[in-house]
């Protein structure tokens, strides 16, 4: 049978006194650079892929880095490397020069990357890095078409809605009162509600803009932020999506940074965040403070709600068999497959909803607006 994993075995067998040590980088001015986000999605990984093949050829850094920079298609993006290269030309590590760049480079990249400098296996770490960005990449790419279809279908059905509103029905309204008479129960809510949003139309729109924004801010606190993850992980289907999208980044990115060496508390630390989710990220937290006092990693996150009892069990098997970045891997790839084959469905199962919700809000207008032709010898006063 095999043993447990103690927790120094975590890392790597001639680092193990690195245990509680942070894989340090050295303090450097931090930049802020415009856009920095659309940088780290779109150009980091190729960045790190073309970057592992170009050193893997034999290719020295400083030219390497310029090689990049002037083949860069974003003009910030080819100024930041610019300027990695500078600092790199003046003695600066590589790590160093990229931690300067915190929106670009994250903690989790350059501590990588400083566990690759330090071991000599630079050209290798780039290739592990490269592949999780694109991986991660991918995954965060068909979430958000998934999740940008319905709120742009429901965008353009709101903005039909309020032109009619506030242009055609009064048009139609006016018509109908020269007309006299009666007009039918259908025709009256439109004309209504018409009468409703231009009156407060203007008042919703400021009061549900403050009310977005409030809330947003209040998404960024630690507690607004944990309240509205947790309610989202318990939205039907989107709940699910969510959930099983935050186990794929934390188990890609832990599987990464233990097989590059790095220590199993600092992992911990670093792949919270990256789950995006305040829940996780508290629950990795808590499992961190377990593991430090000596359990295995599946003994501490058994007790952690949000994490199925099917990935501690697969950490288990990893921790018995010396392998527990692989089972993370695995994990994480099993779960990425999960989510992608969630969201096809759902954009199947979304888009004909969408368009008969589209159809019956246009068409309920339409309709209400010529009723009363369809009658008109009953409204017609003489």
């Amino acid at each position: 049978m095999g043993r447990t994993l103690e927790l120094s075995e975590y890392t790597t067998r001639d680092r193990s006194h690195e245990l509680s040590k942070p894989v340090a980088v050295p303090p450097v001015q931090k930049r802020f650079v415009f856009g920095a986000m659309r940088m780290r999605n779109k150009e980091l990984p190729a960045f790190a892929r073309e970057l592992a093949t170009m050193l893997g050829a034999g290719i020295s850094l400083d030219e390497a880095l310029h090689t990049l920079a002037e083949e860069s298609e974003g003009p910030a993006f080819r100024i930041v490397l610019r300027n990695v290269r500078e600092s790199v030309m003046r003695g600066t590590s590589l790590t160093a020069a990229l931690a300067q760049y915190p929106a670009i480079f994250d903690p989790m990249f350059v501590q990588m990357l400083r566990s690759g400098e330090v071991s000599g296996a630079l050209t290798e770490t780039l290739e592990r890095l490269a592949s999780y960005l694109e991986f991660s990449a991918e995954l965060r790419r068909k979430v958000g078409a998934a999740m940008m279809y319905p709120v742009l279908v429901v965008a353009i059905a709101l903005t039909l809605f309020t032109c009619m509103m506030v242009w055609i029905v009064p048009a139609f309204e006016q018509i109908y009162q020269d007309l006299g008479g009666a007009l039918p129960g259908p025709t009256q809510l439109l004309v209504n509600v018409s009468r409703g949003v231009r009156a407060n139309g203007v008042w919703v729109f400021l009061g549900g803009l403050v009310g977005v924004l409030t809330l947003a801010r209040l998404r960024h606190t630690d507690w607004g932020g944990h309240i509205y993850d947790r309610l989202a992980l318990h939205v039907p289907v989107f709940g699910t999506i969510r959930q099983k999208t935050a186990l794929t980044r934390f188990a890609q990115s832990l599987a990464q940074m233990l097989r590059n060496g790095i220590p199993i508390l600092n992992a911990l630390e670093l792949s919270g965040v990256v789950t995006g989710n305040r829940v996780f990220e508290r629950a990795i937290r808590n499992a961190r403070l377990k593991v430090a006092r000596g359990e295995t990693l599946s003994s501490a996150l058994r007790r952690e709600r949000c994490f199925p009892r099917m990935v501690v069990k697969m950490i288990a098997v990893g921790e018995k068999t010396g392998k527990t970045d692989a089972m993370l891997e695995r994990v994480g790839r099993f779960y990425g497959q999960e989510v992608a084959a969630m969201l096809t469905a759902l954009t199947s199962l979304v888009e004909p909803m969408l368009i008969v919700f589209v159809g019956l809000l246009v068409g309920g207008i339409v309709l209400g607006m010529f009723l009363p032709i369809f009658k008109l010898h009953e409204i017609v006063v003489f």
